[in-house]
This record gives C-alpha cells, sequence and structure tokens, in this order.
C-alpha cells in the first residue's frame, strides 16, 4: 500500500506555507514590535535637525543629526521605518516652521509632504528585497539616492523646510555647497548615516564583543568632523585687506534716515556705498522728501546713496551719485513687498545694480560687482529671516558677487564667497568688501540642478521597482515550496510490487 497524507512523519518533512506566510510577514512587519523604543531613539534626530536649522542655528549638528533616525529605522522593515521616519520628520519640519501658521497660507500639507517623502526613500531600503538579496553596501546608496530624489520633488515654497541649509557656513562643504542643492546634501548626510547604521548591524565573523564596532567608528567621525568643522569657521576667518575694497553700509527703515547716516559714516569718512533699502511712501510729497533728503546727504558726504520708494502701485528705485539729483532712476509695477523686475543698472568699473526684492541677477559677476536687494516684505520670524539670508550668501557663492542687502528690520553685507562681513537686527551697519578674487557662475546653471532632476523620477521608479521585486521575490519562494512538496510526496509513493 503507498503512503499516504495520513503518515504522521509526512508533515514534519514537507515545507508547510504556514512556515513560509510565518517568514514573510516577519519581513515585513517584524520592526513593528519595537516601535515605541524606535521612536524615542528617533526623537534625537527631531531635536537635533530642530537645533541645527534656521530656528536656533547650531548648523555643526547636521553632520551627525540623521544618525539616530538611520540606526532606529534600520531593522525596522519597512511599515515600521516608514512610521518612524514619518513621525519624527513631520514633527521636525512642524516644529520649525510653526511660524508659517502667520502667513496667507496653511503649510500642513507641506509639513506632511516634507515627512512623508524622504520616509519613503527610506522606507524603500527596508523592503525585504533590498534586505535580502542586495549586498550591503547597496543600501546605503538607494537611501541617498532616495532621499536627494524625494527631496527634490517637494514644492519651490518647502526649501525652507529642506534641513541641512546650515551648511553655508561649513568650510567642509563650501566647495560643493554652490554646485549642489539642498536635496542633494540632505541625501549625501542621510546615506552617510545609514552606512554606519549598515555598519553597525553587519555581524562580525570573530569576536562578538568586536560586532558593530565599525558602525560606532563611522558614526564617531561624523561626530569629528562636526565638531571640525564647527572650529574651523572661527579659524578661517580672515581680516579684510586694505587693498581694493569698497566701503559700504546698510541702514533699514529709521525715523530719522539722514541723521542716521551721517552717526554711522562718521564726521571724516567720505565716499563709499550706502543702501537705504526700501521707504514707504503714501503720495508724491512723502516721495519728494525722501528724495531730498538722499540727494542732500549724498552730496554732503560725496557717497552713493540707493534707495528704493514704494508707493501703493509702484516702486521707484533712485541711485545717488555724489549729487543731490538722482543720476539713475527705474519704476516697477506692483504693491510694497511684491514689485519685482529687471534691476537698475549702472555701468562703471564693475556693475551696480540696484534690485526691488531678494532675488539677485541671474548671470555670473565681474571682480568689482556690487548687487543691491532691498524689499518691503517684512519677515515674520526670524527663522524666516535666516532662511532669507542663507539664499542671499548661496547666491552670493555661487555668483562671486558682492551684496547688500536690506528688509524691515534687518539687512547684511555679504562678500564673495557668501561670507558675512556685518549684519544688522534693525540698526545700521557699515564694513569693507573686498573685490572678487575668482569669478563665480551664472545662477541656475543645467548642470548644477541636472542631477537633482533625473533623481526625481528615478527615486519613484526605484521604490516601485523593489516593491515588485519584493512580490516576485515572495512569489517564486512560494512556487518553489510548492514543487518541493509535490516532489517529496512522489519520492514517498511506495509501491508493493502489484
Amino acid at each position: 500500500m503507498p503512503r499516504t497524507m495520513e503518515d504522521p512523519h509526512h508533515e514534519l518533512r514537507r515545507p508547510p506555507f504556514r512556515l513560509i506566510n510565518d517568514l514573510e510577514r516577519e519581513e515585513l512587519l517584524g520592526g513593528l514590535r519595537s516601535l515605541p523604543l524606535r521612536l524615542c531613539a528617533g526623537a534625537v534626530t527631531g531635536l537635533l535637525l530642530y537645533l541645527s536649522g534656521d530656528a536656533v542655528g547650531y548648523w555643526p549638528l547636521c553632520w551627525f543629526a540623521f544618525l539616530p533616525l538611520a540606526f532606529a529605522c534600520r531593522g525596522a522593515g519597512a511599515p515600521g521605518a516608514f512610521l518612524v521616519a514619518l513621525a519624527i520628520l513631520s514633527a521636525t519640519t512642524a516644529a520649525q516652521t510653526l511660524w508659517l501658521l502667520d502667513g496667507p497660507q496653511s503649510p500642513l500639507w507641506l509639513w506632511i509632504a516634507a515627512g512623508a517623502f524622504p520616509a519613503i526613500a527610506i522606507a524603500t531600503t527596508e523592503l525585504p528585497f533590498a534586505v535580502t538579496r542586495l549586498p550591503w553596501p547597496v543600501r546605503p546608496l538607494i537611501v541617498g539616492v532616495g532621499a536627494v530624489g524625494w527631496y527634490a520633488l517637494l514644492p519651490p515654497e518647502a526649501g525652507m523646510m529642506l534641513p541641512l541649509g546650515g551648511l553655508i557656513d561649513s568650510e567642509f562643504t563650501r566647495f560643493a555647497y554652490p554646485k549642489l542643492g539642498l536635496a542633494t546634501f540632505a541625501g549625501i548626510f542621510v546615506a552617510m548615516a545609514w552606512l554606519a547604521a549598515e555598519l553597525y548591524t553587519r555581524k562580525s565573523e570573530g569576536d562578538r564583543l568586536l560586532s558593530g564596532w565599525p558602525g560606532m567608528l563611522a558614526a564617531g567621525l561624523l561626530v569629528l568632523a562636526g565638531v571640525i568643522d564647527g572650529l574651523g569657521v572661527q579659524l578661517a576667518a580672515k581680516p579684510v585687506t586694505a587693498d581694493s575694497v569698497a566701503r559700504v553700509a546698510v541702514v533699514p527703515d529709521q525715523p530719522n534716515m539722514d541723521a542716521v547716516t551721517q552717526k554711522l559714516l562718521g564726521p571724516r569718512s567720505r565716499g563709499g556705498i550706502v543702501l537705504w533699502g526700501v521707504r514707504v511712501a503714501e503720495n508724491q510729497q512723502a516721495e519728494d522728501a525722501v528724495v531730498e533728503s538722499a540727494g542732500r546727504l549724498a552730496q554732503q558726504r560725496q557717497c552713493t546713496i540707493a534707495v528704493v520708494v514704494a508707493r501703493p502701485e509702484f516702486s521707484t528705485g533712485y541711485i545717488f551719485a555724489n549729487d543731490a539729483a538722482p543720476k539713475f532712476t527705474r519704476r516697477w509695477q506692483g504693491k510694497p513687498g511684491e514689485v519685482d523686475g529687471e534691476p537698475l543698472l549702472v555701468d562703471g568699473q564693475g556693475v551696480l545694480s540696484l534690485q526691488p526684492g531678494l532675488i539677485p541677477p541671474q548671470g555670473f559677476s565681474t571682480n568689482y560687482d556690487l548687487q543691491l536687494c532691498t524689499t518691503a516684505q517684512k519677515p515674520v520670524h526670524t527663522a524666516q529671516e535666516n532662511c532669507w539670508l542663507r539664499e542671499q550668501r548661496r547666491g552670493a557663492l555661487i555668483r562671486g558677487g558682492r551684496q547688500l542687502c536690506v528688509w524691515p528690520g534687518g539687512g547684511a553685507i555679504i562678500d564673495t564667497q557668501g561670507r558675512l562681513v556685518a549684519r544688522s537686527r534693525g540698526e545700521p551697519v557699515a564694513g569693507g568688501l573686498p573685490m572678487t578674487l575668482e569669478l563665480g557662475e551664472a545662477m541656475g546653471k543645467p548642470r548644477m540642478t541636472v542631477a537633482e532632476k533625473i533623481l526625481r523620477f528615478t527615486a519613484p521608479t526605484m521604490t516601485v521597482t523593489l516593491i515588485v521585486l519584493t512580490i516576485v521575490a515572495w512569489a517564486k519562494r512560494r512556487y518553489r515550496a510548492r514543487q518541493q512538496q509535490r516532489a517529496e510526496i512522489a519520492i514517498e509513493e511506495v509501491y508493493d510490487g502489484q
């Protein structure tokens, strides 16, 4: 008689599908059991990102801010990694940009997107196919490419929500910062943190006590880099030399601009360039008073004064060059704070440009160019002011241009390396700007953003591909189990010779 399925030993020898289901469930959902602990570990990343962001400004923390999140998500499975990353990054983004609630738009959907998009990149790396079938050095590359692509998919108005913007001050990354977008920098630092987590989770072939030491070493190197980078900014500061230095000053709106500027220039100082910023005038009489005051001061002190007078329907830019009458003027249509258009350009040894907004010219700069950027729009929070200043500095670093910036309640003097020569928080400030030693590049040059444009399509495609490969791998596992079961049944069929 043949042996049948009732054989009590047969159930132990054949691979039951119940075991396969348990294995798949463990691969996908096993990390959810430790979700509370992982959330507590990932919350450290939220704190570090907040402290390194525009609201606080401790930017050296950027180097190792993603380390706790990477360690918390590694091994959590795709759903667990997504939930941890989404909760931490969304909460951090909301904490950094709560001041947006004072604006005209609700940022709720931006907060969700800024947390969900990078969370998808991290969850992609934790898909079962990526964990079980791909070699470990590939996984940090996957999370880096995914983070760049998903961050790049955020709309332009979410730029202030991208982390690591404070790296404009970093001496380590200054050579690459103007060439790459914030999405690329965020992806690079996420990949470095994930590399440390991968090295930590690898099992050593020798002593168990040494297991994970490469990951701890990589994490320690990131912390050390942040410390050295923070100290390097102080050590790399160079004094401004007296050769080819332009004397400049910025004066935010004051009740008595004439007297304040006189005091700033001092009793013996003559010459230089002064940016008054935007003066709001309700009628022609008020505008004439501003023009008369600026012209008188320019003639008395033999200096150049630039000012934008904003009326309800239009704004007019004036540049006074050692004379009471404005030498150059230009009018722009639009309400105060919303006006935009081509800058007022003055050719000379270099190009002097007056822009009615915090948008510098797009072309490269020559050695003696100077951009004057001013707006009537008032920042609603210090974090927004820091974000504006960061982008102005990035523009100066890319273009190799010198900038004077003024907005209501603040301003800055920025050199060709994107460094702050002086910053105003409502008070007038002055400084010296050296000439440009090396020419910069035009902003928006295609090669600066082509990588992010490519990865915008690569990241979603890679996520979908790994999901499909995971499903295919599971289907192949089930097919092989079924074939093995049939083979064992066939072998165990024993006949009595009849």
